[in-house]
């Protein structure tokens, strides 16, 4: 099956629930937040979908904060089905299978995020350590801010470890400024 069939299947369901199609790419803008679902290609692995849903707002913050802009968390559509990566490849009723997988678990999953707090705790709310990166760990100050908790949020951005990257410790540092909090 052709990535073309792949995307008409998709533009099937999603059309429907308010997503505009651009290309492999399909967005929508509901109770302030932004849901996107794109098709992959890899020419070794087949074709899937990834989802992600974000708030509007809190993406606008991030956006001011930081020069390159703000960082995608994209969710597999196979990982929300059994918890593994999955793939379509050379499957006669492989469209049909993915539309329906982003039918039944996708959209359900893009609904769950529309919530300030769910984002919070995708980005690691209750996670005390900073761990190997520096993304999630922004959003989720951003997204605590957003929520009306500023001292929440100025602590997730408290003491960085030292091995992280230049531009990891800039970063942090301008959404600290961002948010008001204290040098």
């Amino acid at each position: 099956m052709t990535s073309k069939s792949y995307s008409q299947a998709l533009d099937r369901v999603l059309a429907p629930e308010g997503f505009l199609r651009n290309g492999r790419d399909w967005t929508r803008i509901r109770d302030g937040f932004r849901d996107d679902v794109n098709l992959q290609t890899a020419s070794h692995l087949g074709i899937t979908a990834n989802l992600l849903s974000r708030e509007v707002a809190s993406e606008q913050i991030l956006a001011e904060a930081l020069a390159d802009g703000a960082p995608y968390f994209y969710t597999r559509i196979g990982r929300l089905i059994d918890g593994n990566d999955r793939w379509w490849r050379d499957a006669p009723n492989g469209p049909a299978e993915l539309s329906e997988a982003v039918r039944d678990y996708g959209l359900p999953y893009l609904e769950q995020q529309h919530s300030l707090e769910e984002q919070a705790r995708r980005f690691g709310r209750f996670s005390p350590k900073w761990g190997s990166g520096v993304s999630s760990r922004l959003c989720c100050a951003i997204t605590l801010y957003r929520m009306g908790l500023p001292e929440e949020a100025c602590q997730m951005l408290r003491d960085p470890p030292r091995r992280f990257s230049a531009k990891w410790l800039a970063d942090i540092e301008a959404v600290r400024r961002r948010l008001g909090c204290e040098t």
